[in-house]
């Protein structure tokens, strides 16, 4: 399942500024950037794809909580950079960019 796309270089920032940011299907890009962000937790669940290409970056940030990828759950930026950050426990499912960034201020990278 594709819950968001955008075309071309149009990017995507979906912004929770209260609770949790849990993602049940996938969130791609042509080439634009991809931002994801949660006041407290963020869940990419069993095989959601955040997906971008070229250019596009892709930022992860649980701004007060944990970062959780499901083992399946694919964060793509080829040829670009992808940004991981939590203040906790950052759990790692896959990741491929040309530069890859994971930042955690009190939790540990798993």
């Amino acid at each position: 399942d594709q819950a968001i796309s955008a075309h071309g270089t149009g990017s995507i920032l979906i912004d929770a500024l209260a609770g949790n940011l849990t993602a049940n299907a996938d969130i791609r890009s042509g080439t634009g950037q991809i931002t994801l962000k949660a006041a407290t937790n963020l869940t990419l669940n069993t095989g959601v794809d955040v997906a971008t290409a070229s250019t596009g970056t892709v930022s992860l940030d649980a701004e007060t909580g944990f970062l959780l990828m499901h083992g399946t759950a694919n964060v793509t930026a080829t040829g670009s950079s992808a940004r991981l950050r939590a203040t906790g426990d950052i759990t790692v499912g896959n990741v491929t960019a040309t530069h890859v960034s994971l930042l955690t201020t009190n939790g540990s990278i798993l």
